[in-house]
């Protein structure tokens, strides 16, 4: 399909191509759809937004937006067995060398590697590593290095403006660290301090996930109910929040149907739209993200930013987010681990205050919110924006 379409995408513009895992509405596509429209708004670039595996509902959202889009419907993961591995990606070059996109960014572990392997085969002249990423079922280490070798700038995690992509793409300085300025784009998190923490008379835990495999939403039913076996007192709601699940509703009516069997109804629930997360956030006690692998977490950043506690599964790319000051924020993905790290948590007010706020000052310190980075961008805005990037900030 790529092949057919690539003498269309041979312009006067230079290309951009975001490999994204699917077009579901993941937060790494999301992060991809906003670069892609505010450079498409801009001006600045071409881009294409191609998906390694299935279509999803971003696709119709993308072409209303006029952003190229496809779909590999790849197996590019080297958990399918080596050859597999190579077969596919070899496929995938055949399909995307074509395009002869100026720059390739990957926004996922897979998509990276990607981007690593066959960018320098496709004759890529920037490859970005956008967003750290760690799975525990391989050998992250050993492929990062693989990937690495073929990637010429690593990006900052989470969402930084269309300008400074724009820069990272265009320079011409040597492999490094360049950390690019990050941008919350929720105000209402950002003026939580301002709306205050509602009082709840239960301990409410909250799961910001979607209905994906490596969700772990199973592990925290689990955690809960050990936890109510060593802590019978213990009055706690759990809300878990994730999207409409499309093919992936059977991973929710399995967690609904293990939270009947272990005997958790009326304490925990499932919510498929974000109608009432705000109102979540601000009654939590504590944010929790049992994960087998992550990109930079929305989930995490939201919790942050509304001044919760977060235990989240000690991974790679969870501890870049959260950072190194508690250990205790960290649990294996066990379902005792979890749960000795919840009954801490909630026997512990003073510890859960003091993570809250060290949370929220380091992602208003590593993150900002700014209108003028609302999306799209006007080449008004990105001039303007340019200005105020020399300018000192608060």
């Amino acid at each position: 399909q790529i092949s057919t379409k690539s003498s269309t995408v041979l312009m006067s513009k230079p290309t951009v191509l975001f490999l994204v895992p699917t077009l579901n509405f993941g937060g790494t596509e999301k992060g991809a759809f906003l670069y892609a429209r505010a450079l498409k708004a801009a001006e600045i670039w071409r881009p294409l937004v191609i998906s390694l595996g299935p279509s999803g509902p971003m696709q119709p959202i993308l072409n209303e937006n006029g952003i190229e889009n496809w779909a590999l419907n790849s197996r590019f993961r080297f958990e399918t067995g080596r050859a597999v591995f190579f077969k596919e990606g070899l496929k995938m070059l055949r399909k995307l060398r074509p395009i002869h996109a100026d720059a390739w960014i990957g926004s996922s572990f897979h998509c990276n590697l990607a981007v690593g392997l066959l960018g320098p085969l496709a004759g890529a002249k920037q490859r970005i590593w956008w967003q750290k990423s760690a799975d525990s079922t391989i050998p992250v280490g050993r492929i990062e290095k693989w990937a690495r070798r073929g990637i010429t700038h690593y990006a900052a995690n989470g969402q930084a403006s269309a300008l400074h992509l724009h820069e990272r793409i265009n320079s011409k300085s040597e492999f490094g660290i360049a950390k690019m300025l990050n941008v919350l784009d929720n105000k209402d998190l950002i003026d939580f301090e301002a709306q205050g923490r509602l009082k709840s008379s239960e301990f409410r835990i909250l799961l910001l996930a979607n209905f994906y495999p490596e969700k772990l939403h199973s592990l925290l039913l689990q955690a809960i109910a050990l936890l109510l076996v060593q802590a019978p007192e213990c009055t706690i709601r759990v809300d878990v929040f994730g999207n409409e699940p499309g093919r992936q509703v059977h991973i929710m009516n399995r967690a609904k149907a293990l939270a009947f069997d272990l005997g958790l109804s009326g304490r925990v629930f499932f919510h498929t739209t974000n109608a009432h997360k705000q109102d979540a956030l601000s009654r939590a006690h504590v944010g929790v993200l049992p994960t087998l692998s992550e990109g930079y977490s929305n989930a995490l950043m939201e919790y942050m930013a509304a001044g919760l506690p977060v235990l989240a599964s000690n991974i790679l790319a969870n501890r870049d987010v959260l950072g190194s000051d508690y250990a205790s924020a960290f649990f294996e993905n066990t379902a005792d681990s979890l749960a000795k790290a919840l009954l801490e948590i909630i026997n512990n007010q003073p510890l859960r205050k003091e993570m809250g706020r060290v949370n929220r000052n380091r992602i208003l310190r590593l993150h900002r919110f700014d209108p003028a980075c609302r999306w799209p961008f006007s080449n008004q805005e990105i001039q303007t924006f340019n200005l105020q990037e020399n300018s000192e900030r608060p």
